[in-house]
């Protein structure tokens, strides 16, 4: 089968969860024989087009102006869909199906939209109209947890399926923590805890360094790691200074995505204290580790963990709730030690094989019905 993806951004430039999704997506459904092309934007100093991993890979150039740059990559992306004549397209985002629109109504073309996060749970731009048409025409629609399916139910009064994210499992484990502390420059007997992601307000993660001053009160010697570039990393440099917390809290800036296992095997508890998530990828990453997990208790997060069973949820924007549950995790070794071992069996469940075969039903049965 010939599948089209079309996501706004992609790696190397754009590492955030969507973009390292769909080359992990895109790679898998390569591997099970098919011919699979992504379309995305060109980044300076990027060729056009190359082949990766076993996938196509086609970045097209657009005006750099708001509404001229959408409507010039309507145009590009609907000429390169007329060349490459695929079976289906997968939008992947739901601001990405009105790209998909066209070439449906034009060409016949199927297309399913894959709901992936912010698209989902903050809709106001959504709300418009060609963007409802967009979601009415598709042939399917699919989410990445069953809290996400229920959002796009209400607000666009279609089921979806769910099919969550995967993991290379096998990246994540193996690694020596004390080896990897050493190539960090981390004490071996520190406590550590850690956030990887882009910094910006909807990864709650001022609520976190807010939490820090009550943990490091309770275990003076903790340490905060956290992993990530984005607009709001002066502004939390300057709130930990503020604080008092310069020992307990370190910037790495923006590393790259084959550095985060080095991070997590380094570490002894994954925090993500966000606003909003779809179905962030660097949960199951941390689970791959066997990590146990603080995160909120917000959508998404509570089809992926447990409470008390592979971690701990906490409520959005409460440094005091942040600091009672990380605070109980460093005083409880055997909650610790149960955590991990359950996110290590649960991790099993997912992987990109499973995520292509679903995909591959859903993608037959929009062709077979040729709508």
């Amino acid at each position: 089968m010939k599948i089209a993806i079309l996501v706004g951004q992609f790696p190397p430039r754009w590492q955030a969860g969507t973009e390292i999704a769909t080359w992990n997506m895109a790679r898998a459904l390569a591997s099970r024989g098919h011919d699979v092309h992504v379309l995305t934007t060109l980044d300076q100093g990027l060729p056009a087009y190359s082949e990766v991993e076993g996938f196509n890979l086609h970045r097209l150039k657009i005006i750099k102006r708001p509404v001229l740059g959408s409507l010039s990559l309507c145009n590009r992306i609907f000429n390169e869909i007329k060349k490459l004549k695929p079976d289906v397209i997968h939008a992947q985002t739901i601001g990405m199906a009105r790209y998909a629109w066209w070439p449906k109504k034009l060409l016949g073309i199927p297309y399913v939209i894959y709901g992936r996060g912010d698209d989902v749970y903050v809709p106001p731009p959504f709300s418009h109209l060609p963007f409802r048409q967009a979601v009415r025409d598709a042939s399917a629609l699919i989410a990445l947890t069953g809290d996400m399916a229920q959002a796009m139910q209400r607000q666009f009064k279609r089921d979806a399926e769910v099919i969550p994210n995967g993991i290379d499992a096998a990246a994540f484990s193996g690694l020596d923590r004390l080896q990897s502390r050493r190539k960090l420059n981390i004490q071996p007997d520190k406590k550590v805890l850690v956030f990887v992601g882009t910094l910006r307000p909807m990864k709650g993660v001022r609520y976190l360094i807010y939490a820090m001053k009550a943990i490091s009160v309770h275990s003076p010697g903790v340490l905060l790691v956290i992993a990530g570039g984005g607009g709001e990393i002066a502004e939390l440099q300057e709130m930990v200074k503020r604080e008092g917390l310069s020992n307990n809290v370190r910037f790495e800036g923006k590393i790259l995505n084959s550095q985060v296992p080095e991070y997590l095997a380094a570490s002894d508890v994954f925090v993500l204290p966000s606003l909003s998530e779809g179905f962030p990828v660097s949960v199951l990453e941390a689970m791959a580790a066997g990590l146990p997990i603080v995160a909120t208790r917000i959508g998404a997060l509570t089809d992926i963990i447990q409470d008390g069973v592979n971690g701990l949820l906490v409520e959005p924007n409460s440094p005091a709730d942040l600091s009672l549950k990380i605070n109980s995790l460093l005083d409880d070794p055997g909650l610790e030690s149960r955590t991990k071992e359950n996110n290590l069996a649960e991790v099993q469940n997912y992987s990109w094989e499973r995520v292509a075969r679903s995909l591959e039903y859903i993608y037959g049965r929009a062709t077979k019905n040729g709508k």
